[in-house]
This record gives C-alpha cells, structure tokens and sequence, in this order.
C-alpha cells in the first residue's frame, strides 16, 4: 500500500495532548491521525447521524413522558371525582351493583376498542409542542464537532 505524507497544523494545546497520547499509547503520530481519519470519514461514526437519531429518541421519550403524566392526572381526577359522587352501596344491594358495573364496564371496553379501531386516539386531540427544530439540531452538532465538520 503506497503512503502519502501530510502536513496539517495543530494547535499548541492539541499538539501537546497529540505528542502525550502517542509517548502513553506507544503508537506512532501516523497511525494516530490515519486512526482518526478512518473514523471521522466512516459512517458509523456519523456524528450528525448520532446526534439526530438521538434527538428522535429525546423527543418520543419526552411525549411519552407527557404522555403518562397526562393519563397520571386524569386518573387522579376520575378517582377524586368517582369518590366524590358514588355512594357506599349497602350490603343488600350489591349483587346488584356488581352485577351493573360488569355491565357498564363491557360497554366502556367496547367504545375503548371502537374509538380506538377508529383512528383518532385521545393523545391524537392534545396539543403537540416542538421539542426541537433544525436550528438547535445544527446548533449541537456546531458545539460537538466544530464549526467546519461538513
């Protein structure tokens, strides 16, 4: 394989920790650079790739968490309310009271799978706010890799 010399030009600071990790590590300047060039032009350490599957992920994580803190609150008002408004049932009516909820409770289930077969979800009516946009997905990327990482 026929090699090619380079001569780039680091900073103070990055030629000092460059020279220290090669002298730790025992391997040699060229195979450092040729390492980090291998990584830096290989797809899987895309960066940007990275970054913007991460955000994907950060953003389904946030609505899920809205999600279940939404779902939270609406049972804690149903049950404050179902308190609130369902007498203690007396012993002697109960069988009854069993026998109504079992009831009700298929109906509740079959308008849940209709609703739910029907395509339009609860969380599809609750407002969607933006987590994020390009600009703040440029901005991160700028911070991680640099101003002129293409």
């Amino acid at each position: 394989m026929s090699r090619k010399n380079i001569h780039p030009y680091l900073s103070d600071t990055l030629m000092r920790r460059f020279k220290k990790y090669c002298t730790t590590t025992g391997a040699t300047e060229s195979s450092v650079v040729e390492e980090a060039l291998q990584r830096f032009f290989n797809d899987q350490y895309d960066t940007e790739l990275v970054l913007r599957r991460l955000n994907r992920f950060g953003r389904s994580i946030d609505r899920v968490s809205r999600d279940l803190d939404f779902l939270g609150e609406a049972f804690s008002v149903f049950v404050r309310l179902w308190f609130a408004h369902t007498p203690k049932v007396p012993d002697e009516a109960k069988a009854a009271a069993n026998q109504s909820a079992k009831s009700r409770y298929q109906d509740f289930v079959e308008y849940v799978v209709r609703s739910a077969g029907s395509g339009k979800l609860f969380f599809d009516l609750l407002p969607r706010e933006e987590i994020s946009d390009d600009a703040e997905l440029q901005k991160a990327v700028t911070q991680h890799t640099g101003p002129n990482h293409e």
